[in-house]
């Protein structure tokens, strides 16, 4: 499996490569995409590579294997600085701010002009979950192919809802990919790590959850509700984690 996720992360940086080596098929992709695809139930899906809906998805699948949870929570922080110094270091603007794009449709909130585009982080979080949960659990074919099913949707998404370039989410995806490949190498293991897996990832589930705030209307909470779900099932399963913790920590 290490060598089929390699493969998939240098194939996909040389996908990446080649659409900003030639700019005229990044722009016709993006443009063919983001028109046929645009719809407001893109939103569900983008909302579903969110750092706080995937913190959330990984605590309820890796917290009873503590290690990969550890190594989900080293490869999350490594992806959000590697991600906001390349946006940084690249300087490729997002399409709606390019001023040679006059037809990008654009769904959702904005960013702002000084928020770059290249790469993906939510393809890169969404790669990462895939990696870091195939990984875990040792998936079979079909299971792995629903799971890239999943990362494809993200990817597509970004470009729907107008905020990424097709070489943006071949970056972002590639990204995710490796970095979990190296984190998931780590063994970190001592003896409070339930405890230390549970304060860390609490925040996760309160932001989740706080994104009630933001349902105003159906649109909304199409975009929104799965935050919320997230959250909610993941504070759930977090609760009872705790009692566990509790009864282990009290018994002689």
């Amino acid at each position: 499996m290490l060598r089929f996720f390699l493969t998939i992360g240098i194939v996909l940086s040389g996908a990446g490569i080649l659409l900003t080596v030639f700019p005229q098929w990044n722009y016709a992709l993006f443009k063919a995409l983001n028109h046929t695809l645009s719809h407001q139930a893109w939103l569900m899906f983008t909302n579903m590579a969110d750092f706080r809906f995937l913190g959330c998805i990984l605590f309820i699948l890796l917290f009873p294997k503590p290690v990969q949870l550890t190594n989900a929570l080293i490869a999350a922080t490594l992806i959000h600085y590697s991600i906001k110094y390349s946006k940084i270091h690249f300087g490729i603007l997002r399409p709606e701010y390019r001023p040679d794009v006059v037809d990008a449709i654009r769904i959702g909130s904005g960013y702002g002009s000084e928020n770059y585009a290249m790469p993906s982080g939510h393809t890169a979080s969404a790669f990462m979950a895939i990696v870091l949960i195939a990984q875990a659990y040792r998936l079979g074919r079909w299971k792995l192919a629903a799971l890239f099913i999943y990362g494809i949707a993200i990817a597509f998404s970004r470009i729907a809802v107008g905020v990424h370039w097709p070489a943006d989410v071949c970056a972002g995806a590639a990204t995710g990919a490796v970095l979990a490949l190296m984190c998931n190498q780590l063994h970190f293991q001592y003896r409070y790590m339930d405890l230390v897996n549970l304060c860390l990832c609490l925040p996760f589930i309160a932001l989740a959850i706080y994104a009630t705030r933001n349902i105003t209307d159906m649109a909304s909470l199409l975009s929104e509700g799965v935050l919320v779900i997230a959250g909610l099932a993941a504070a759930i399963v977090w609760i009872k984690a705790c009692g566990k913790q509790w009864k282990i920590y009290k018994s002689p």
